[in-house]
């Protein structure tokens, strides 16, 4: 295991605990060695997991992104600058795009309405009937 200087900020740590297998936890921002350990007193180390960051074979779509903005809405996240790093890193990073794609999937909410992505007026990202100025609306045809 690698010296881990104080300072040092890492998105991605591996947590050890006594009476459990290791965990692979994520911080956005990036927190410190001791902001991790203070998250997670029951650790009995942390260590930050390298950077083996995978860049993406695509970029990231526009329902990608909505969808990450919409379950960082969802959680309550309102500080620009964290919501900037999260797409910056899910442009960058195939594993945190996937880390937040499937929590923005896990996301549960009580609205009926369909998402632009399952919609037949949606091309190339763009809502035929909102370019249009007309209003969408889920009427089950499409």
């Amino acid at each position: 295991m690698k010296k881990i200087h104080a300072l040092e900020s890492s998105a991605r740590w591996l947590l050890h605990f006594a009476d459990r297998e290791p965990l692979t936890v994520t911080f956005s921002p990036p927190s410190t060695h001791a902001a991790v350990l203070d998250a997670y007193p029951d650790a009995l180390a942390a260590e930050p997991i390298e950077s083996g960051r995978r860049q993406p074979d695509t970029l990231l779509a526009g329902d990608q992104e909505a969808a990450v903005l919409a379950w960082l809405s969802e959680i309550g996240e309102t500080d620009q600058a964290i919501v900037a790093e999260v797409l910056r890193q899910c442009r960058q990073d195939e594993g945190v795009r996937e880390y937040y794609l499937g929590r923005a999937g896990d996301a549960v909410s009580d609205d009926d309405r369909r998402c632009c992505r399952q919609c037949n007026n949606l091309r190339s990202g763009v809502c035929l009937v909102a370019k249009l100025g007309g209003r969408a609306t889920s009427t089950g045809r499409d």
